[in-house]
């Protein structure tokens, strides 16, 4: 049995939303065999205490709520050691709940967040080589996805023009970025647009392999996974658009738009 050490290198994937980050996640577990000798990985379902501390969080951003995060942090860190020198932790819900018209509006929390979760690694593994990695994604696209995430989630019955309208601030990363930069201090924050590893053929689990130094023919033996989460054509989102406006319901309403999802073959992992 190999001992278990505490990782000298830590990397953070947080998100952000909409980005790719469902399918770099699913592509990094499904070959984390292959990518055993250079990192293991600590996604979403491994912590699911950590992602609902967060998402309450961002939406109730309380000194009582922000010790809750750190107490979960703190106790499934507690649980992580690894058989060799790097860890990867890939969690979107380290952003907070996804934002849209429902009670979280933007990322005014992730500052707080990030800086929490750089603190509570510090305290565990004392020193590591600490980084963190977020996914961007260009405003038109990023608002058009989000659009629809909220549209199949919730009863949302606006057009998408006025919902990209009113959350058109929100797709504007630049001040957010800076503010968790200024957070992190010394820690950097690897940016990776989606638009870059677009046509990758392991999409944007490429800029998180590039992070963690996997070597090209191991990135060449990986299997890609299909994509997840993906917006759909236009008549289908019109189609759900109708269906959060109809008399149906909540339950019928949503009974409804799984079974079209369904028909229109959108993996949603």
């Amino acid at each position: 049995m190999i001992a278990a050490v505490r990782p000298r290198h830590v990397l953070v994937h947080f998100g952000l939303h909409k980005t790719g980050t469902s399918t770099a996640e699913r592509t990094l577990f499904d070959n984390r065999a292959l990518l055993a000798p250079f990192a293991e990985f600590v996604g979403r379902k491994s912590w699911p205490e950590v992602s609902e501390a967060a998402k309450r969080y961002s939406q109730t951003p309380t000194p009582g709520a922000l010790d809750r995060l750190g107490a979960a942090l703190a106790a499934r860190l507690s649980d992580t050691q690894t058989s060799g020198p790097t860890l990867c932790i890939v969690n979107v819900d380290l952003s907070g709940h996804i934002p849209g018209l429902g009670p979280v509006r933007d990322y005014g929390a992730l500052p707080v967040l990030i800086g929490e979760v750089r603190r509570r690694i510090e305290a565990r593994f004392g020193n590591p080589d600490l980084r963190f990695l977020v996914s961007t994604r260009a405003s038109r696209d990023w608002l058009a996805s989000l659009y629809w995430q909220n549209l199949k989630v919730s009863r949302l019955d606006l057009d998408r023009e006025v919902f990209s309208t009113r959350l058109a601030p929100v797709a504007e990363t630049g001040p957010l970025l800076a503010a968790v930069e200024a957070t992190l201090g010394d820690r950097p924050l690897i940016r990776a647009p989606l638009e870059g590893s677009r046509d990758h053929r392991l999409g944007p689990a490429w800029p998180i392999l590039r992070a963690l130094d996997v070597p090209d023919d191991v990135v060449a033996a990986m299997i890609p996974h299909r994509r997840l989460k993906v917006t759909p054509d236009e008549e289908t989102v019109a189609a759900v658009l109708e269906l959060n406006r109809s008399a149906l319901d909540d339950e019928e309403c949503a009974d409804a738009k799984a079974m079209l999802i369904a028909l229109a073959g959108i993996d949603e992992g």
